[in-house]
């Protein structure tokens, strides 16, 4: 019997979460090295259309909806023309919904409409795959984002545009073997790549199996588990009825109720700046 690894390394005292399946014995790793920018923005290469156009998306395990900027945004969308944006004129695989659709995140948010195309994630081709062409992209993180969209990689049950999300597309269409993927986010600048992520298996190369442990999931629309406050540092008031918390590899953040992290900024010694953001020397 083997399991799944799934290794979020984004935040330093988590060493891994996990998730347990069992594992046929043929395992076949698919691989991507995404970017990093500054460690916070891991983002990798994804194809839409026929020909093949590229864009580069966030793997987000914290949503479940694939967009890209389009061809239709509006002129004064400079999120979208500062970024790749898919022409679905120019694909002979597009098919047109025209559903509209908007999704807000914990920063940032954009408008848009579903479309079908389809999609390559580093020559894996996935059939039919709707996602969201974005025509409006308020605000500023979009625009100064390195990455063109986002491929979401939680549940179908979160998903705003209630299409499946592409890991489900690939599981239907029988395009991976194992019910798994598993990510490796880089903390050294020295590494030529930001990490990886691997559909169908893991890199047993990036990670001691003498560390981990295993966690079931707790609600199945998130990637959510329970913990108890970890670490002898943490205060004793912390989790004295249990914690929910999510890998999301969308973000950089640590988020939670406001009593709590402000006792883990006492803690760790951490400042307040003018935007609100608690910062910490590292």
């Amino acid at each position: 019997m083997k399991y799944v690894v799934f290794n979020h390394t984004c935040i330093p005292t988590v060493t891994a979460v996990l998730i347990k399946y069992i594992l046929k014995e043929n395992l076949y790793i698919k691989l991507i090295f995404p970017y990093s920018h500054l460690q916070a923005e891991y983002y990798g290469t994804v194809s839409v259309g026929t020909p093949p156009q590229d864009f580069k998306v966030i793997f987000d395990t914290g949503s479940s909806d694939f967009w890209v900027p389009s061809s239709q945004c509006s002129f004064s969308n400079l999120a979208c023309w500062t970024h790749n944006y898919y022409k679905s004129g120019k694909s002979s695989t597009y098919v047109a919904n025209g559903t509209k659709i908007g999704i807000e995140y914990g920063s940032g948010e954009m408008f848009g409409f579903l479309s079908q195309d389809k999609l390559i994630i580093d020559g894996l081709v996935v059939r039919d795959q709707t996602f969201a062409e974005a025509v409006n992209e308020p605000g500023l993180t979009f625009l100064m984002a390195k990455m063109d969209g986002i491929m979401g990689m939680g549940f179908p049950s979160i998903s705003s545009s209630g299409a499946l999300p592409p890991v489900y597309n690939m599981l239907r269409q029988n395009l991976l073997p194992n019910k798994l993927f598993s990510f490796y986010l880089s903390r050294s600048p020295e590494e030529k790549t930001g990490g990886e992520m691997i559909l169908g298996g893991w890199n047993d190369d990036v990670f001691d199996p003498s560390t981990l442990s295993f966690i079931p999931l707790t609600e199945k629309s998130y990637w959510q588990f329970a913990f108890d406050g970890g670490t002898p540092r943490v205060v004793d008031s912390w989790c004295q009825i249990g914690c929910q918390a999510m890998a999301d590899t969308g973000t950089s953040l640590i988020v939670g109720p406001q009593d709590i992290i402000d006792e883990i900024n006492e803690v760790i010694g951490a400042r307040i700046g003018d935007d609100g953001m608690a910062r910490v020397s590292a």
